[in-house]
């Protein structure tokens, strides 16, 4: 008796097999395009399954990728489980701001906002309160008014508004391990003003 072997789609595989396969992903269009091709039970396991933990778009976000009311490519609120967003804007009116930020998926242990300047002090009430990782470094706009409200379990802070006093120091999450404030030391022990807290 010959037993030919089961073969397993791609769209078969495992969600946990998924989340390995998309981090060598090297750019968040990859991952687009991987949930356009339209496979609906490959959009099971890459969205409310799990596959997709993390997504870098890693060049400017495109206006195409915008919906008219978010900031954020709409395609990151179907994957229930993501744990790590990187995303750099370049493109005029498309600001995150409170209701944005306030439905990032709750899943978030790490975000990366770069080229975009103008988040306020409000905007971090409603980041993800689970993160461990926040760089908000090229933001220039928020103040010691919004530390108190930076979520308390975060390991990784880098802020880089030259709105920052020392007075924010004693308000910051007690577990960090590294901290870059750029401008609120006047004269840091090196010359990124960036410090490891291990």
């Amino acid at each position: 008796m010959n037993i030919l072997p089961q073969t397993v789609t791609f769209d078969a595989l495992p969600s946990d097999t998924f989340s390995v396969i998309t981090s060598f992903l090297q750019d968040g269009y990859d991952i687009c395009n991987l949930w356009f091709c339209g496979n609906k039970r490959l959009n099971t396991a890459l969205g409310a399954c799990g596959g997709i933990i993390k997504i870098h778009f890693k060049n400017q976000i495109q206006k195409s990728c915008i919906s008219n009311r978010l900031p954020w490519p709409p395609l990151i609120f179907k994957f229930d489980k993501l744990q790590e967003l990187s995303i750099k804007f370049v493109i005029e009116n498309t600001t995150p701001d409170i209701g944005t930020m306030s439905i990032l998926p709750s899943s978030l242990k790490r975000l990366t906002v770069t080229g975009e300047d103008k988040l306020t002090d409000s905007c971090i009430r409603h980041v993800p309160k689970g993160l461990l990782y926040l760089d908000l470094s090229r933001n220039k706009n928020l103040t010691d008014a919004c530390i108190p409200h930076l979520p308390k379990g975060l390991l990784h802070l880098d802020l880089g508004s030259k709105n920052l006093t020392d007075a924010c120091i004693p308000l910051l999450p007690k577990g960090l391990l590294h901290l870059n404030l750029c401008s609120c030391i006047p004269h840091p022990p090196n010359r990124n003003n960036s410090f490891e807290l291990a």
